[in-house]
């Protein structure tokens, strides 16, 4: 996946910038402190004010490297004022793929970017519908990837290129030309030494805020703490015996009655039936299931039982994880998941990453889970949170797994 310039109708747009959004007021002032930042140099930005709706502005940074230049039109942000909401969508452009995610009017931070291959961008889209939320969701119907709609790039830009980028710093050639035009002009003598007194003391002010922004973010990194779900929940071996002693405490199967759904979800686990046809039927549960008033279709619930926190864990580094996977072939799908939120305060800069990742965990496996314990025992900040029984009679298991980033 590369950053560069794509073409839509003859014009040529920004792709591959990366975006965060602007508590600050003055969005351009927080866009060029975050050009200069160590490690990341950026020579190009382009912003997007705040709006009724969203009252939060956002700004997208750009790169030589990648041929943007300043006036090319940005399009995911055109996209994203042309439909605002929560969408994704990916399309064929004359570059490859160009994928967009937009969430409550924002373009995410890695919302806007180029593919050369379909797999690489569908794999993209089907991460950031696996997050939900989303209103619409366009791709490619050769891909057949479920609910998504066929939408093209230009009916949704309408030619739109109004939101551009520009220059991070002044160049030298803007200011001799400018001055320049002032001495031709007759306009003051010295103009060219207050043009300069005036562009140092603007770049000694933003290296006052930059330097500003930097201590505190190296204070909001020393005192920034993301939850630690994993330590709050069972240990997974937990969740699938307690689900398997509930199970035990209800009756699956009644004459008269089809049992459609047996899933331990959350902290309970729940029966559904249905009639099944025949001139007798028992009563569920007992009389004590719940049935609608057609005498159709009935439910009932019991509680999981013994479901303490598993208190202070310490995480496994994701190649290892990866490594067991792989090793005993264990029947499970990962799904990578957005980072946690944490709140800071207002004004304050964006704050760090946390030190850990999260992938979401689907088991697909023949015959009772609490049968198979290997599978869930001992793996250091796994959380399920769904055990469903399928009418093949293999079970889905559903769960988070969160990972250290470094060995």
């Amino acid at each position: 996946m590369t950053a560069g310039v794509i073409t839509v109708a003859g014009t040529k747009y920004a792709a591959g910038l990366y975006w965060q959004p602007s508590p600050e007021p003055n969005i351009a002032r927080a866009a060029r402190a975050a050009a200069q930042q160590p490690g990341f140099q950026a020579d190009f930005y382009c912003i997007r004010p705040p709006t009724k709706s969203q009252p939060i502005g956002q700004f997208g940074l750009g790169i030589e490297a990648a041929n943007h230049k300043a006036g090319m039109p940005s399009i995911a942000a055109c996209m994203a004022n042309q439909m605002p909401g929560s969408w994704a969508g990916a399309f064929r452009v004359n570059e490859g793929i160009f994928f967009v995610a937009v969430r409550d009017d924002l373009v995410d931070a890695d919302g806007d970017a180029w593919f050369a291959h379909d797999d690489d961008a569908q794999s993209r889209l089907e991460q950031e519908i696996a997050r939900g939320g989303l209103q619409h969701i366009y791709a490619p119907p050769e891909w057949g990837v479920h609910g998504t709609e066929i939408g093209s790039i230009t009916t949704i830009l309408t030619g739109r290129r109004d939101i551009t980028l520009k220059a991070v710093g002044v160049s030298r050639k803007s200011l001799y030309i400018a001055l320049g035009v002032v001495i031709a002009a007759g306009l003051l003598y010295g103009s060219y030494a207050y043009i300069q007194a005036q562009e140092e003391k603007r770049a000694a002010d933003e290296a006052a805020a930059l330097a500003a922004q930097q201590n505190a973010q190296r204070a909001l990194s020393s005192n920034v703490e993301y939850p630690k779900v994993w330590q709050d929940s069972p240990h997974a071996i937990d969740y699938i015996n307690a689900c398997e002693k509930a199970l035990e405490k209800i009756q699956a199967r009644y004459l008269g009655w089809t049992a459609n759904a047996i899933q331990c979800s959350g902290s309970s686990l729940s029966v559904a039936w249905s009639r099944s046809g025949g001139s007798y039927a028992e009563v569920p549960q007992g009389g004590k299931a719940v049935m609608d008033p057609s005498l159709a279709n009935a439910n009932a619930s019991v509680p999981l039982e013994n479901l303490k926190p598993r208190g202070t864990e310490a995480l496994a580094y994701y190649g290892l994880i990866d490594q067991a996977v792989l090793y005993h072939n264990w029947p499970v799908h990962l799904t990578s998941l957005s980072d946690d939120i944490v709140t800071v305060p207002k004004d304050s800069p964006p704050p760090p990453p946390p030190k850990w990742r999260k992938r979401a965990v689907v088991y697909t496996v023949t015959g009772a889970p609490w049968l198979q314990p290997e599978l869930f025992d001992n793996i250091p900040g796994l959380i399920l949170t769904s055990i469903k029984e399928n009418s093949d009679g293999n079970f889905t298991i559903e769960g988070t797994i969160y990972e250290n980033k470094q060995p």
